[in-house]
């Protein structure tokens, strides 16, 4: 397998774990309810970051979760990617 397919399963199953443990560790009127959710949303700060130009584009509420879940899982993608291309060197 190249390591561009390591990568993408990778960086999407980290997503989905994140994104799990995300939406599991519950959110108050303010934001997350624990120390856990706060560390997640820094992880997601990035694709956050990616999501803002398309925030105004008033989109309906329902296309931006799933749109910042793939912006996600393309920042963990490339992370993975520069992780297993920088252990393969000797």
């Amino acid at each position: 397998m190249s390591l561009w397919g390591k990568a993408i399963i990778s960086g999407i199953v980290i997503e989905g774990i994140l994104f799990s443990l995300l939406c599991a560790s519950g959110w108050g009127p303010c934001g997350p309810g624990s120390p856990v959710g706060f560390v997640l949303m820094l992880a997601h700060f990035p694709a956050t970051m990616l999501a803002l130009p398309v925030s105004g584009l008033d989109l309906p509420d329902w296309i931006m979760m799933p749109l910042l879940f793939a912006l996600a899982c393309i920042w963990w993608i490339l992370i993975s990617y520069a992780f297993l291309v920088t252990r393969g060197r000797k």
